[in-house]
């Protein structure tokens, strides 16, 4: 799923980010997929999410996880790539 110029916009705030990262997991997962597809798409979003985890609040992220399933799936998607990415074959 391409970024419109509009979803760029709402990059810039935490809500517009949260609500995008929501809606892009929510998608893969009614149409079936599952953490291969979220872990194969989640780059376009990784920019917005870093920039939350860097910039918020205390508290901030457990709110934003809270109302939005999706961005918290993300957190943990991104955590198992982090995990795997450290990994020397």
């Amino acid at each position: 799923m391409a970024l419109s110029n509009e979803n760029h916009q709402s990059l810039l705030r935490p809500l517009g980010v949260a609500q995008l990262i929501d809606s892009f997991v929510k998608n893969i997962l009614a149409k079936g997929g599952g953490e291969e597809q979220i872990l194969a798409g989640m780059l376009p979003y990784m920019q917005g999410f870093k920039g939350i985890m860097n910039n918020a609040a205390a508290g901030e992220m457990n709110l934003l996880a809270t109302q939005y399933n999706g961005f918290i799936s993300l957190l943990s998607y991104w955590k198992i790539s982090r995990r795997y990415s450290r990994w020397r074959y």
